[in-house]
């Protein structure tokens, strides 16, 4: 009985003084980590991710964001603001005040804008436009777009978080490239005739390391010495892709240009038709008004694709013929495009695709001019 009893005490003692050496362990770890981090935010601050990921939608833009963007030719720094939600627009609360028009704007970075200043980007301005029209009326613009989201993401975002804003009109923006990533992503699937939907496949860890470069300095520090980049799209399209083969190659944006269509581009439209006609019957069903847009986009205006076999124009082309079999209403921006510019390409950054502060203005006015005869008689 004695020695049982100093066994047990024995084996009490050492159980004890394992979590006793552990919960040290822990503390101390946590304050020299705190430390660190606290350290190298003085001495040597890191770029920290501003994409946090999304169980749902895979990624959306980190809320409460601000930066500064220089103005086209000038030195002159405006801001850039991203709302509680991680959108461009004020925060606005879900019910809506009696007497506004909300109009929610989906898309991807060429709606984003973040290289665009909080006052020129085009969410801004058609609001400024819309609201000088007619005193008594208020209309809330909301841009709700995310860099690289396709219409898949803008879908599924819309009918598990937007409809709770209470939107009359949705607006959606269309890339070209959206036929190719609502199709890599595999986000929704078409399952013979039914639209399945699936979540991210993300790993565990994965998504801890990306929640790491949300927010610590340290962690932002050792990825740039250990050559990672989680948190980072390069490192987020590597488990969420953008691509799918067409043949012996990748599909790039050139290919969805093809005068001949691979039976991979017409699997990838064919889905990309669906989730834009699913889209449709969600705001019919909730009596709200829809329409599409047909983003211009650099390469089809710089030479960039071959006229024996590209068809410039030809995706939007597919958005105008969904739109008209389906009476949705539609505005495509190569048209007023060609008429207004000589060279359409002064609506692009000169460096790279996005559009520039003229190019936002410029989409402004024409949405402004084509959402004013819908809004009056309440959608379509």
């Amino acid at each position: 009985m004695k020695r049982q009893l100093e066994k047990r005490l024995s084996s009490h003692f050492t159980v004890g003084r394992f979590v006793f050496y552990f919960a040290c362990l822990v503390f101390w770890g946590s304050t020299l980590a705190l430390a660190a981090e606290l350290l190298v935010r003085q001495i040597a601050p890191q770029k920290i991710s501003g994409i946090v990921y999304d169980q749902r939608l895979g990624w959306r833009f980190k809320p409460n964001m601000e930066w500064r963007a220089r103005k086209a030719n000038s030195d002159e720094k405006t801001p850039v603001r991203f709302n509680s939600m991680g959108f461009r627009y004020p925060d606005y609360d879900l019910d809506k005040q009696v007497g506004v028009t909300r109009i929610m704007v989906l898309g991807d970075s060429f709606t984003a804008g973040v290289k665009i200043g909080d006052d020129s980007i085009f969410t801004t301005v058609l609001s400024h436009l819309l609201n000088g029209d007619a005193p008594g009326i208020e209309y809330e613009v909301m841009n709700n777009a995310v860099s690289a989201w396709s219409t898949d993401q803008q879908y599924i975002y819309l009918l598990q978080e937007g409809l709770a804003f209470q939107p009359d009109y949705i607006v959606v923006m269309i890339a070209p490239n959206d036929v190719r990533e609502t199709y890599a992503k595999q986000l929704l699937r078409l399952d013979g005739q039914q639209l399945v939907s699936h979540g991210p496949s993300v790993s565990a860890p994965v998504q801890i390391l990306w929640r790491f470069s949300n927010s610590s300095n340290l962690f932002q520090l050792a990825q740039r010495k250990a050559n990672t980049s989680y948190g980072a799209f390069e490192n987020i399209f590597e488990h969420i892709p953008v691509t799918f083969p067409v043949g012996d190659r990748f599909c790039d944006d050139k290919l969805l240009f093809l005068k001949n269509n691979p039976d991979e581009l017409q699997q990838a439209e064919n889905l990309f038709t669906r989730v834009l006609l699913e889209m449709s019957n969600l705001c019919r069903a909730n009596d709200i008004g829809f329409a599409m847009s047909a983003i211009p986009t650099k390469m089809e205006y710089n030479a960039s694709l071959d006229s024996t076999l590209h068809e410039v124009g030809r995706i939007s082309d597919l958005e105008k013929r969904i739109a008209e079999q389906n009476g949705i209403p539609f505005l495509d921006l190569h048209a007023p495009l060609l008429r207004q510019e000589e060279n359409p390409t002064s609506v692009f950054i000169s460096s790279e695709y996005h559009l520039n502060e003229y190019g936002h203005a410029f989409v402004a006015r024409e949405l402004a001019t084509f959402l004013r005869p819908l809004l009056s008689v309440g959608g379509s």
